[in-house]
C-alpha cells in the first residue's frame, strides 16, 4: 500500500480530478480495506493474489 500511496501522491495526483477513481485514494489508509463492505465483494483473497501474481 505505502507504494500505491506513492504512486497516487505523485503521478496518480491528476486522478483525484476524476469522480470514477476518487475512491482509490482511501486505500492506503484504510487499515482492512479488504474487510470494508463497499470492497469486499472486489478485494476477495482470490482477487488480491491474481494482481500479485501480475505484478510479478
Amino acid at each position: 500500500m505505502e507504494a500505491f500511496r506513492r504512486y497516487l501522491d505523485s503521478k496518480g495526483a491528476d486522478l483525484s480530478d476524476t469522480n470514477e477513481f476518487l475512491n482509490f485514494f482511501a486505500l492506503p489508509y484504510m487499515p482492512k480495506p479488504q474487510e470494508h463492505k463497499a470492497l469486499a465483494s472486489v478485494l476477495t483473497k482470490d482477487w488480491i493474489t491474481k494482481m500479485r501474481n501480475k505484478v510479478v
